[in-house]
């Protein structure tokens, strides 16, 4: 991903992690949706935040933000793309 976004002239630190960057790209790679997130851990629990965009309107389509330890994420894609 860093490859293209470098190859289509985005300056950046390594991340593409604000929503504008995720709809850029997905304009760029033609796509409707885009999936976007990040993970964290405060102490023995793992916090994930995922987030579903149109990448034509830049509306949240959809976000969760399960906590759990590190197995209880196996329905993870069950719930973005229900």
């Amino acid at each position: 991903m860093e490859n293209l976004l470098d190859e289509q002239g985005f300056q950046q630190t390594g991340v593409c992690n604000t929503d504008e960057c995720v709809i850029a790209a997905g304009q760029i790679w033609g796509g409707s949706r885009m999936i976007a997130g990040s993970v964290g851990k405060v102490g023995k629990l793992f916090a994930i935040n995922v987030r579903m965009i149109e990448v034509a309107t830049g509306r949240i389509l959809k976000a969760v933000t399960p906590q759990s330890d590190c197995f209880g994420f196996r329905s993870l894609p069950f719930k973005i793309g229900s």
